[in-house]
Parts: structure tokens; C-alpha cells; sequence
């Protein structure tokens, strides 16, 4: 399905989000702390929106680019080659990667976590690459627990965004998959407490779009409880 709808990717992230989503990840680098230069991986990282911010904001990182989807690490290449950004890319599973544990200073996930099968282990395998008191950066749809921000969410999502990302890239059922992933995702207490007990503290915390997107900056405090 990812693969399916990389060529109009980029374009409908501006479009469907009015936007925003370039100044969300811009905010979200930003909340790095790390020394620089350090080692950071981007999970899910598509066509490579995140490691460019990060490459534009601290440009002595090393980056390491991960996706499943191997058109969009094609086009993130071409997009390396044209404005001479450099990144290892690896195309890879984010709850199973070929990295050796604690090699990273930082890790980061644009819009992927709610992607995965299962979210603890997800975090488990974040935990396993990040050295000790690294940072995992996300940002994320989450349910915002206000009844009339989520009525007029829902109102947008059910009935513009899939016909929007339709008529873009010709496939409703991926657009359609959007809204069912987003509004069948945490809210932010769930999601916390999902954190908090897989090894990582939660050192900042913004919400945008009416708390439609949040960013999260995690720090890895120790062993996960379970």
C-alpha cells in the first residue's frame, strides 16, 4: 500500500495537512538535545522528510534512513542525489532491525508508530539501539480526548481526506486506512503510559493542530518494566 502511493507521498503530506507537517518537523528536530555530531536512525522514514530536517538543522549528524517500503527509499535517494544530502539507507522492518544494540544517540518517527503491528515491541527495539540516556523523537496522530476537536476531526477525516488522497494518487483504500489508523490510535494518557513502561521518560510534549498531532521527546531511563 506505501509502496503503492509513494510517487504522490510528499505532495499529499503538504496538501492534507495545510501545510503544517514540514513545521512539525522542524519543531520536533529541534527538541534534540544530543551532542552533534551524533549517530541518529529515522524509523519509517519514507521518503526521507525527517533526515533531511535533520541534516539541514545538524548537519554533522550521521543519519541512517530505514523504511519497508522500497519505492519510497528510491525516491528519498533521488532526493539525496539532487541536493547532495548523505544517509545510510536500509530498507527494514522497524520491530526488527539490522543494527547492533546501543549504537545510536537519537532515534525519530514521523507518523509510523501508529503502522506498527505492535507498539511495545516497537519500543523495545527503539530501547535495544539508543545508547544510555539517548532520545527517541515522535510525532504522531493521537486521539485528543476533546469531544468537539475529535467530532470535527472525524468530520474531515471520514469524509474529505480519503477522497482528497484519491483523487491525488488514485487509491482511496490507503487514504481510507489513514483515518481508521488515526482514529483507532491512542490518546495521549494511553500512549504516556504505553512509554513510560518500556524503559523511557517523557522530557517534552507539545500538542498542534488542536492536539491532532503531538510531539513527543523520550529519553531512555533504563530497563522496560515488562
Amino acid at each position: 500500500m506505501f509502496s503503492r502511493i509513494a510517487r504522490t507521498y510528499d505532495l499529499l503530506n503538504r496538501v492534507l495537512s495545510f501545510g503544517q507537517d514540514q513545521y512539525w518537523r522542524k519543531y520536533a528536530i529541534g527538541k534534540l538535545s544530543i551532542a552533534s555530531p551524533g549517530e541518529v536512525i529515522d524509523l519509517c522514514g519514507g521518503t526521507g522528510d525527517m533526515t533531511f530536517q535533520l541534516l539541514k538543522q545538524r548537519p554533522e549528524d550521521q543519519a541512517t534512513l530505514t523504511d519497508f517500503a522500497l519505492p519510497m527509499l528510491s525516491i528519498a535517494r533521488k532526493r539525496m542525489e539532487s541536493n547532495g544530502s548523505c544517509a545510510e539507507v536500509a530498507c527494514a522492518d522497524a520491530l526488527q532491525l539490522p543494527f547492533l544494540s546501543e549504537r545510536f544517540d537519537a532515534a525519530m518517527c514521523a507518523f509510523g508508530i501508529r503502522n506498527w503491528r505492535d507498539v511495545e515491541v516497537g519500543l523495545k527495539e527503539v530501547h535495544r539501539l539508543l545508547k544510555h540516556e539517548g532520545e527517541f523523537v515522535i510525532l504522531e496522530f493521537l486521539r485528543s480526548g476533546n469531544r468537539k476537536v475529535e467530532a470535527l476531526k472525524k468530520l474531515y477525516l471520514r469524509n474529505i481526506l480519503p477522497w482528497m488522497g484519491f483523487l491525488a494518487s488514485g487509491n482511496y483504500r490507503a487514504y481510507r486506512y489513514l483515518v481508521d489508523s488515526m482514529e483507532q490510535f491512542y490518546s495521549d494518557e494511553e500512549f504516556q503510559a504505553i512509554i513510560e513502561r518500556n524503559g523511557f521518560s517523557i522530557s517534552h510534549k507539545k500538542r498542534f493542530f488542536l492536539g491532532v498531532c503531538w510531539c513527543y521527546v523520550l529519553k531512555k531511563t533504563g530497563e522496560r518494566m515488562g
